[in-house]
């Protein structure tokens, strides 16, 4: 398929682990969707409580905030992330509850290991596992649209790789039209800021090449 151009593919962070702002150090920290982006939004402008800024909230406020709205929950029910693990992407669907898959990486002495999971004990299989340096752009891109995912309740698959395109296809198989397809899906990055609009320009030539251009609008 016809990739979108231009973009930096070739882009690689000098680091994940060192030295960062705020803004980058918390998103790539809070599980919560909804909360991360209120802490990232804020964090310059005025104190944060302690207990919102960490990667995961204490029961009780989750509790506490559960009713407010469901995408509030989006994301919070991650896995807790490993001794000495970030975020470097997640795919983010608009759905009731605000769904949320989130490719992490951990550092062990010279190496990175990385892997990807969901709020449903999915489990996932990525093309590429480890790596001696940061990823390129266009690698992190190959994992979010080639990894396997094998969904926890029944041990089967989406016919389709990724954690974009399965959502795309089911949203054709509905007949919705593109204007409530595009956007459904947002693929985010604290370490790769062209991300999203690369996803966001991919989703449409996927609708077009895959479904036909003649799809409604």
């Amino acid at each position: 398929m016809t990739s979108p151009d231009p973009y930096n593919l070739e882009y690689r962070p000098i680091h994940c682990f060192g030295p960062q702002d705020l803004k980058t150090f918390y998103r790539s920290r809070i599980k919560g969707q909804i909360r991360g982006e209120m802490v990232v939004d804020s964090i310059d402008q005025e104190e944060v409580p302690h207990e919102v800024r960490q990667p995961k909230l204490h029961e009780p406020l989750k509790e506490e905030i559960t009713g407010i709205h469901p995408w509030m929950m989006g994301g919070e029910y991650l896995p807790d992330f490993a001794a000495n693990e970030i975020e470097i992407a997640r795919v983010v669907l608009q759905s009731t509850t605000m769904d949320v898959s989130s490719l992490r990486v951990k550092k062990r002495k010279n190496r990175y290991f990385y892997r990807i999971v969901d709020e449903y004990e999915n489990t996932f299989i990525l093309p590429q596992k480890t790596s001696t340096h940061p990823l390129k752009m266009k690698t992190v891109i190959s994992i979010i649209s080639e990894c396997q995912m094998t969904f926890h309740d029944d041990g089967t698959s989406p016919s389709e790789l990724g954690l974009v395109l399965p959502s795309i296809s089911f949203m054709v198989s509905e007949h919705l039209p593109k204007s409530d397809i595009l956007g459904f899906v947002s693929v985010q990055s604290a370490f790769y800021p062209n991300l999203d609009d690369y996803f966001a320009e991919m989703q449409s030539i996927w609708i077009d090449e895959l479904f036909g251009e003649e799809y409604p609008e």
